[in-house]
């Protein structure tokens, strides 16, 4: 037994989308939910295995975290990307550190339905995403 998603059943589990290639929208992180509104831009994760790096728009910024390890069998490590530096206002700017040291802390991951979930060494969450669109 590994994880609960609330709302989900095991027709859905069975038919999860896989972790690279799909688009994921941020929900929580820390454990707190993460809420945004137009116009300000929609905070996802986008992994491209075949570049190895990921996309995460935080809602300022855009980040381009290469790939250290994965995504393969659970195990998942984000490097150093480029990225803009813009001046964000708050609560953006506080988030967009949260999303950061949540990727710097990144050691694995669990899909369970349509949640992604960035885990660090020792299994606890970093952050929930929900798939928004796969291949």
């Amino acid at each position: 037994f590994g994880a609960v998603w609330p709302g989900e059943d095991c027709a859905r589990a069975a038919d999860a989308p896989p972790a690279a290639g799909t688009l994921w929208r941020l929900l929580s992180l820390g454990g707190e939910a993460v809420d945004w509104a137009p116009p300000e831009a929609e905070p996802f994760l986008l992994i491209d295995a075949a570049e190895g790096r990921a996309l995460v728009p935080a809602g300022c910024n855009r980040r381009m975290p290469r790939l250290v390890a994965g995504p393969a069998d659970g195990v998942l490590a984000f490097g150093d990307g480029p990225g803009t530096l813009m001046l964000c206002p708050e609560p953006l700017a506080s988030r967009e550190a949260a999303l950061d040291a949540a990727l710097a802390a990144t050691a694995g991951y669990a899909v369970g339905g349509r949640r992604l979930r960035l885990l660090d060494a020792e299994g606890a969450a970093l952050a929930e995403f929900e798939a928004v669109y796969r291949p």
